[in-house]
């Protein structure tokens, strides 16, 4: 995934990757957390974890919304 308001940052859904034949990344974050089944549990990794994207990207996403969508 490639967003136009932060075209340097490239997301892969972990789903995505054939395991068989490639190794996973190391994760940075854990995001939407909000839609998490209720039952997964995180692994103790230390890293920040959000209920959508990071705030910064966030918020980037929320003002691309409000100058590119149209309101209903």
């Amino acid at each position: 995934m490639q967003y136009y308001m932060q075209p340097q940052r490239v997301s892969i859904a972990a789903g995505t990757i054939d395991r068989s034949t490639a190794t996973l990344p190391q994760p940075k974050e854990h995001i939407f957390l909000a839609e998490k089944a209720p039952w997964f549990k995180l692994p103790d990794d230390g890293l920040a974890g959000f209920e959508e994207f990071d705030p910064p990207f966030q918020s980037k996403l929320e003002a691309w919304k409000r100058e590119n969508m149209p309101m209903n």
